[in-house]
């Protein structure tokens, strides 16, 4: 009870800071050396541990950060997170991404932090009530993550600021999950963004659904993957994942950039939020980033060759294009 008393006392926090932000017109442009409002708890696997935090100059968006005392000697590559149907909140995925801060990355996701659901498989009352909250909730815009880019940049070049050269934005990746892949997919296509991972998604070859927000058909196309940055990889939930026909179809028109393709069979839910630290789905993220921005071997032979780790797992079915 004590621990639920304090994350409430974290949220209504948080509630003040955005009613004060809100107030006092603060934009992106403003400079502080305040630190970002930590939310909940610190968590994941990695050498840091990390938590989520709501910084009240970019408050449309959720940090996670890792719990470390970096005095810039260290800078963080930067990863941008779109949430499954597009949601505007932030705390949607909360263990998947703090389990990737905790490894030593910045991730900016998308929407503001409104409600962080229990760890671990819900039950039939619970899963209904918990989609239900979900589907009350906005939807954010593409806006979000691209004025994340900017703020990052001036945040990163101002002395005084909590993030002044921390960052390293010569190593920007962006994910995302179903919409929110939508998202990722046409964010790949900034030049400032080197690759990208697009879970449970894929280019939509038909009008899209009607939980699908805010003209997504009209700012991606497939057209627009001849233009993504890459490497890219999707990682999907096989056959009952909805969106399994429309990655598989991206994947045949990829052909400038190296294109990982893998899927488990899970369905379009992927391991985010049912699994301990974001399951399966976060170990590949980690090691995707560990191989792009660190050049770690080991984490290489997660996606290289055909006896790479994935291709020998019998959980997952593996396609590989241009990967070496």
């Amino acid at each position: 009870m004590k621990g639920k008393a304090m994350l409430k006392k974290q949220y209504m926090t948080v509630a003040t800071v955005m009613i004060i932000s809100a107030c006092s017109g603060r934009g992106l442009t403003d400079k502080s050396s305040m630190a970002p409002q930590q939310l909940g708890e610190i968590t994941g696997r990695g050498n840091h541990g990390a938590y989520a935090a709501i910084d009240e100059s970019i408050d449309f968006n959720t940090l996670y950060l890792p719990y470390t005392n970096n005095d810039g000697t260290e800078k963080w590559p930067v990863v941008l997170w779109g949430n499954g149907g597009c949601r505007d909140n932030g705390l949607k995925y909360s263990h998947f991404l703090r389990e990737i801060a905790s490894h030593g990355y910045f991730v900016v996701a998308s929407g503001r932090p409104r409600y962080e659901r229990r760890f671990g498989k819900l039950t039939e009352s619970e899963y209904k009530a918990s989609y239900e909250r979900e589907s009350d909730i906005p939807q954010t815009s593409l806006d979000t993550l691209t004025a994340a880019i900017d703020w990052m940049a001036e945040e990163n070049n101002t002395p005084g600021s909590f993030y002044y050269q921390k960052l390293d934005l010569d190593n920007i990746a962006v994910m995302g999950a179903s919409c929110g892949g939508l998202q990722a997919i046409a964010v790949l296509t900034n030049p400032k963004v080197s690759t990208g991972i697009i879970y449970n998604s894929g280019v939509l070859s038909a009008p899209p659904p009607a939980y699908i927000n805010n003209n997504v058909s009209l700012y991606v196309n497939k057209s627009q993957l001849a233009m993504l940055n890459g490497p890219v990889a999707y990682i999907n939930g096989g056959e009952a994942d909805i969106a399994y026909p429309n990655a598989l179809d991206d994947l045949k028109r990829i052909s400038h950039v190296p294109v990982f393709f893998a899927e488990n069979g899970v369905g379009h839910g992927g391991t985010y939020r049912d699994d301990a630290y974001g399951g399966e789905y976060a170990q590949i993220a980690v090691h995707w980033l560990n191989w792009q921005f660190k050049g770690d071997d080991s984490a290489a032979k997660w996606f290289v060759g055909d006896d790479c780790v994935l291709c020998t797992d019998e959980n997952w079915r593996v396609i590989q294009k241009n990967i070496n």
